[in-house]
């Protein structure tokens, strides 16, 4: 499951740690809703200047001097792939909210069983649209992210290597390209490479180096020293997970 980057915003801290709160028990209960990144937000500008990078926003829509609806019209037009939940205790703007792109619409104090519902559904959904946007230097891919071997830096460009043996080039930043994968799927093993656990035969620990099979054909990566018990440790991890 894709690891979600979830904005809150709310009018004050203690609602906000609800939500997280709400979600913790989430993940305590369901392996597909696991590896949230949380954002949180009071003021709804700031929350704005970093719309690209969410998967899912959680916000009051009677927000202090601000119309929630506004700012959910506006998540809708900045990034249309975002998921809005709708956490409230305002049940008067129901029937306004559903006209914009609204995944559910929640009234406090959160009850569990509907918010897990929510957020289940969301993650499904996320898990299997598995694409990624890629500017290449010969125009937009939508490339599958099991598609992906491996990425990695080369001469201040980002090579996308696939499993059919072919790469796509890209003027995007590695950090560009880890917002939109999967946080459990994916694990940079060196500043300037990014490989997918699918893939992963063996790790060379003497070596500091990791095989990498695509198209029946292994690949040889380094592993920085920092990064190798953590690697480790990932890869068990998803490997137990897959099972």
């Amino acid at each position: 499951m894709k690891g979600l980057n979830v904005a809150i915003l709310d009018n004050c801290q203690i609602e906000i740690e609800r939500t997280i709160n709400a979600f913790h028990l989430i993940e305590i209960e369901d392996k597909l809703c696991q590896n949230f990144i949380f954002h949180k937000y009071i003021n709804p500008n700031t929350f704005l200047n970093s719309i690209t990078i969410f998967d899912l926003v959680c916000i009051e829509i009677d927000l202090k001097n601000n119309d929630g609806l506004l700012v959910i019209e506006k998540i809708n037009k900045l990034k249309p792939k975002c998921k809005v939940v709708v956490i409230t205790e305002n049940l008067n703007r129901a029937i306004e909210g559903y006209k914009l792109d609204i995944h559910r619409y929640i009234i406090k104090p959160i009850g569990h069983l509907e918010f897990f519902e929510a957020i289940y559904s969301i993650c499904e959904k996320l898990r299997k649209t598995s694409k990624i946007e890629v500017y290449g230097l010969k125009g937009e891919y939508f490339v599958d992210v099991n598609d992906i071997s491996y990425f990695r830096v080369c001469d201040k460009e980002s090579e996308v290597h696939l499993i059919n043996d072919k790469a796509v080039m890209t003027k995007m930043s590695l950090k560009e390209l880890e917002h939109q994968l999967p946080t459990d799927q994916f694990f940079r093993i060196h500043r300037s490479t990014v490989v997918n656990l699918n893939y992963v035969q063996k790790i060379l620990k003497d070596a500091y180096t990791v095989e990498i099979k695509s198209n029946n054909k292994i690949c040889l990566l380094d592993v920085s020293i920092r990064a190798m018990p953590k690697f480790s440790k990932s890869l068990i991890q998803y490997k137990n997970f897959l099972k």
